[in-house]
């Protein structure tokens, strides 16, 4: 596909995680040899084509210290007073100005450059938020991002609780061309992704599970915007 614009992109986003969560739920994925599996794997590796990050990366960086962490959850619980939005099974809240500037200086862009080979900004605050799963049940549908938030995503966990209860535990899922793919991912651990070529979500919380992740979207330097090259 060709060059469009951001409203056009975001359509298309819009469209395409439409069309998944009309025959697939991220609480009933759908096995190997099905139609629903062929469909969401071959929606994956249409889509996927485009995408600066093929295959995901988990990691851990030396500036996710536990000093930071605490920092960043202490900026999301005063955020989470002020102002919130639940919105699709999980609750989200901004990051501050003050944290935004903090995390640009920490080194995250140069984290998603040296495992992605590609030149990367924080240029927007608005591409960034907290994300907090608090209650049984909460999960994320399939879904694929608004390019203009990004052209590489970054999850980093702060916060992991109950991951030793009983039952399986809440896992982020990702889909591509070959299948269906889990990550487990504890606190201090990143998540490098493309969320606006992977149709990705996470599977709903088990009782004694929170969840609480920073969502940064990071945009290429010195080229056009993912949004334009769908």
């Amino acid at each position: 596909m060709g060059e469009v614009s951001e409203p056009v992109a975001d359509l298309i986003a819009t469209a395409w995680t439409r069309a998944l969560r009309s025959m697939v739920r991220i609480d009933d994925l759908p096995e190997k040899g099905t139609p629903q599996f062929e469909f969401l794997t071959a929606a994956a590796a249409m889509i996927g084509r485009a995408s600066h990050v093929p295959t995901p990366i988990v990691g851990r960086a030396d500036w996710a210290t536990p000093e930071v962490l605490t920092r960043l959850l202490e900026d999301c619980s005063e955020s989470l007073e002020r102002s919130s939005t639940t919105k699709n099974g999980k609750v989200n809240a901004e990051v501050s100005g003050e944290t935004y500037a903090f995390l640009a200086d920490l080194g995250i862009a140069d984290t998603v450059a040296e495992q992605t080979g590609i030149s990367v900004t924080m240029a927007d605050p608005s591409h960034s938020t907290y994300i907090v799963y608090e209650s049984p049940g909460q999960g994320l549908e399939l879904h694929f991002d608004f390019p203009r938030y990004g052209d590489v995503n970054i999850l980093l966990c702060l916060e992991r609780i109950g991951l030793d209860q009983t039952g399986t535990p809440s896992r982020t899922i990702v889909v591509d061309g070959d299948g269906i793919s889990e990550y487990l991912f504890a606190a201090g651990e990143y998540f490098i992704f493309d969320g606006a070529a992977s149709p990705h979500g996470r599977t709903p919380l088990q009782s004694g599970e929170r969840i609480t992740l920073l969502s940064a979207g990071l945009m290429k330097t010195g080229d056009k915007r993912h949004a334009q090259q769908l």
